[in-house]
């Protein structure tokens, strides 16, 4: 659903659009493209847990649980970016309807 999404405004970018709303989107895009890096690491980081985890091995067993603290605090710093795009699309529409109005 992501990918369509991007693609979509991608699509709309191409269009003869005002430039502050192609700004945004341009935004809102980014944000996306964040989120779906974000969980395409936590998928892996999901894959790794179930291959390699062994409860009979000690020495695996901590190695998993470092690799996936690891990818879930990259996961956090991901999507903390994320939102952070997400919301400076937000300001920056706001900021434009003021302009407009």
């Amino acid at each position: 659903m992501g990918e369509s999404a991007i693609g979509k405004i991608e699509k709309a970018q191409q269009m003869s659009i005002n430039a502050d709303f192609k700004e945004y989107l341009s935004l809102k895009q980014e944000s996306l493209q964040r989120q779906m890096d974000a969980f395409e690491n936590y998928r892996q980081a999901a894959r790794f847990l179930r291959d390699g985890y062994n409860p009979k091995d000690e020495k695996q067993r901590e190695r998993v649980k470092i690799e996936f603290a690891d990818r879930d605090a990259n996961f956090q710093k991901i999507m903390e970016t994320a939102r952070e795009y997400s919301k400076k699309a937000n300001d920056f529409a706001k900021e434009s309807a003021k302009k407009t109005n």
